[in-house]
């Protein structure tokens, strides 16, 4: 008998990678890719879930100051009734009166119906233990602000930070990754194949004398195809893949940057609109105050009560939506920095 043992080195094709391990080096980067999805995919449903909140936020406080205003028209239409009976006032103020409470009415109606669809749209991201949607409603309600705080990074600093952050950025690179990881494997498959083989046999039991020492072999062997169109399209494709995927994370980089730098500049615009907002505000309670006195002199009418009142209402819900931009803008600068908690 003999026993024969033997070991071949692979030096060029397939010697540093082959199938094997390039797709195990593609399925380790694949891990990483699929965390960075869930992350992406966590982040935009934060980004939507707290623009939700923020817009019902926004939807009860328009409905506390259309009531507000409806219960302004309600209180005094007993006073002036009385005083039409009285003949202080003309018959047509109660009317006016009257007029007015049926608008508002119709006002408030208009905005129960935009914050219950609110409500709903909030309820498919809150959610109870069993994860059935839970509607809230006014009781839930806070106090609708602007930021307490803004972010202070300038463009440079927060751009650094989002494309260190982004998930969807991250996904892009492990996708370029294993693209990286075919090229290689197909650039191999091109090379000749370079195959060192080394052996040693030893025979056993009764023979001639020269075969009973130990025999060592080397060999050398190189094979080159003189066409090798296959491994060339490959390589061709596996490169064309991995420009396209550069190519996208370019554009994704330049998609991050004019999210950044619309969200900063919604911040800024939206901080000078509330300022505007609050100024209007103060100036139309200041006129509906004005004309209340003129109107208890007897200088004016009700219908230009009404007026300003409507006035002062319109400018407080220009005052809500300049709130509302605020929180919405902050939303979107920490969703465009990957920073949302």
């Amino acid at each position: 008998g003999e026993a024969r043992a033997g070991v071949v080195v692979l030096i060029l094709r397939t010697g540093f990678i082959d199938r094997r391990r390039a797709s195990r080096a593609r399925g380790e980067q694949g891990e990483v890719g699929a965390e960075a999805g869930v992350k992406a995919a966590t982040l935009d449903m934060k980004r939507i879930a707290s623009l939700r909140y923020w817009e019902w936020t926004a939807a009860g406080a328009r409905l506390v100051i259309a009531r507000q205003l409806l219960d302004i028209a309600l209180k005094r239409d007993a006073q002036i009734s009385a005083r039409v009976e009285r003949g202080d006032l003309p018959p047509i103020e109660r009317a006016e009166n009257a007029r007015a409470i049926l608008q508002r009415q119709s006002q408030k109606v208009a905005q129960e119906r935009a914050f219950q669809q609110a409500a709903i749209e909030l309820s498919q991201y809150l959610r109870s233990a069993s994860g059935v949607p839970i509607v809230p409603g006014e009781e839930r309600l806070a106090t609708l602000t602007e930021p307490t705080s803004w972010p202070v990074d300038g463009f440079d600093a927060a751009m650094n930070k989002a494309i260190a952050r982004r998930p969807d950025l991250a996904r892009l690179g492990v996708q370029k990754a294993q693209a990286k990881i075919e090229a290689e494997l197909a650039e191999n498959q091109k090379l000749p194949a370079l195959d060192v083989q080394l052996s040693a046999s030893k025979d056993f039991g009764n023979g001639l004398a020269s075969r009973r020492p130990v025999e060592l072999e080397a060999q050398v062997l190189l094979d080159v195809p003189i066409q090798n169109r296959v491994a060339k399209g490959r390589s061709d494709a596996a490169r064309a893949l991995v420009s396209r995927i550069s190519e996208q994370e370019r554009g994704a980089k330049d998609r991050i940057g004019a999210d950044v730098r619309d969200a900063m500049s919604a911040m800024d615009l939206a901080r000078a609109r509330l300022g505007i907002a609050r100024n209007e505000v103060d100036v139309a309670e200041s006129l509906e105050k004005a004309e209340w006195s003129r109107f208890n002199a007897g200088d004016s009418t009700l219908l230009v009560v009404n007026l300003r009142e409507q006035a002062t209402f319109d400018a407080r819900l220009r005052e809500v939506d300049a709130k509302l931009e605020c929180q919405r803008s902050l939303v979107l600068f920490r969703a465009a920095t990957a920073d949302l908690p």
